[in-house]
């Protein structure tokens, strides 16, 4: 079962599923080979021994792709490498089940994950990547995101299976959190991870990880669930990662990273991981004192297709009054009226919308107190 090539390979057709059932159902490349696939389904395969959705020992390249629910009973439930080179673009690999080790990935050679998702898979070592033996083995994450796998050991990533010659994990403005260790050995990594700066790290009990500039360590990555084709977790308002990454861009392996894993543009100081918070809320400053006036900025990046109705609606808690005359856009129709905001307009492809007001907190307000104020964005 399942299929394999000989030469070059390149399926570009809308979204393809392979779906199997029973013993391997699904890609099996050669040593020699090169492939590429865009908008296609692995799932539902099986293996009693490796690589239950792909097995891999050429060069394979996945574009805007899902690799979910396979399983394996050996390594890799989602993919194995077997000492060949994989590159995952705006892919997910989701849901993926191995009986030793790798629930998502497993083996060796070269792996590449840009704006990609790992996520959901389970195994007893690795839970959603699993590095061994063989020579040498790379794996780099660029601005991807490693959440909600399991494993006994290292639940997110274990890095150093077997007798290693050279074995390296690299991330780079990535997300590793929310994992789990059933055997409260390493939750999100087990074995040497390698920073180039601006990466999340949820829990680094486990592993060996040396912060470089940017990292954050040991914090709650606030991500929401599983959504979307192919599968992010997207950035929960307040999450440390917004604005966050690189602030002279996100890159990957070739060149920078201009959209997200959905394709939706990076903007200002790109964010950590696969996901671009396309909306933010700021405050002039990050405590308050009752009495005190602030200045609120509402910045809005619209998507890939031009909106005629675009709103932005924001009503002040009783806690603020409004500063008069305070309201300033650049374009569109905006006003105040009984303490609710609005902008409205049209805005192109990949633009930018940013309103600016102020506003005065109330000296009624208790100390030690939260002031909420949230604006809803629509239309588009």
């Amino acid at each position: 079962g399942g299929w394999k090539w000989d030469g070059t390979l390149a399926m570009q057709s809308g979204i393809s599923v392979i779906d199997g059932e029973g013993v391997r159902r699904g890609i099996v490349a050669s040593s020699g080979v090169s492939a590429t696939v865009e908008l296609f389904v692995v799932q539902n395969g099986s293996s009693s021994d490796r690589g239950g959705g792909i097995l891999n020992n050429g060069s394979l390249t996945l574009n805007s792709s899902v690799v979910s629910h396979n399983t394996a009973d050996g390594g890799g439930g989602g993919i194995f490498n077997a000492g060949g080179t994989i590159t995952l673009n705006n892919s997910t690999v989701s849901d993926n089940a191995a009986g030793n080790s790798g629930g998502g990935i497993d083996g060796n050679g070269t792996l590449t994950l840009n704006s990609s998702t790992v996520s959901g898979n389970t195994s007893s070592a690795g839970g959603g990547i699993y590095v061994w033996h063989n020579g040498t083995a790379t794996v780099t994450l660029n601005s991807s995101t490693v959440n909600a796998n399991t494993a006994g050991q290292g639940g997110g990533i274990h890095s150093g299976g077997g007798s290693l010659t050279v074995v390296t994990v690299i991330l780079r403005n990535s997300i590793l959190a929310g994992n789990t260790s059933n055997l409260d050995k390493g939750p999100d990594c087990s074995g040497a991870i390698v920073s180039l700066g601006y990466n999340l790290l949820g829990n680094t009990s486990g592993c060996s990880f040396i912060k470089e500039i940017g990292d954050l360590t040991d914090v709650n990555a606030n991500l929401g669930p599983l959504s979307g084709f192919p599968g992010y977790h997207p950035l929960l308002s307040g999450s440390p990662a917004i604005d966050a990454g690189n602030p002279d861009g996100c890159l990957g392996s070739a060149g920078p990273l201009t959209t997200d894993q959905r394709g939706l543009a990076r903007f200002g100081r790109c964010d950590i991981g696969a996901y671009e918070a396309q909306s933010s809320k700021t405050t002039t400053v990050p405590s308050i004192l009752p009495g005190h006036q602030l200045t609120f900025t509402i910045a809005a990046q619209n998507g890939d297709i031009h909106v005629a109705d675009f709103r932005i609606t924001d009503t002040l808690p009783l806690s603020l009054t409004y500063g008069d005359n305070s309201l300033s856009a650049a374009s569109g129709s905006y006003g105040h009226r009984n303490g609710v905001i609005t902008w409205t307009g049209s805005i192109a492809a990949g633009k930018v919308v940013s309103i600016t007001f102020g506003a005065t907190v109330s000296p009624a307000m208790p100390l030690s107190a939260f002031l909420v104020n949230s604006a809803v964005i629509s239309g588009g």
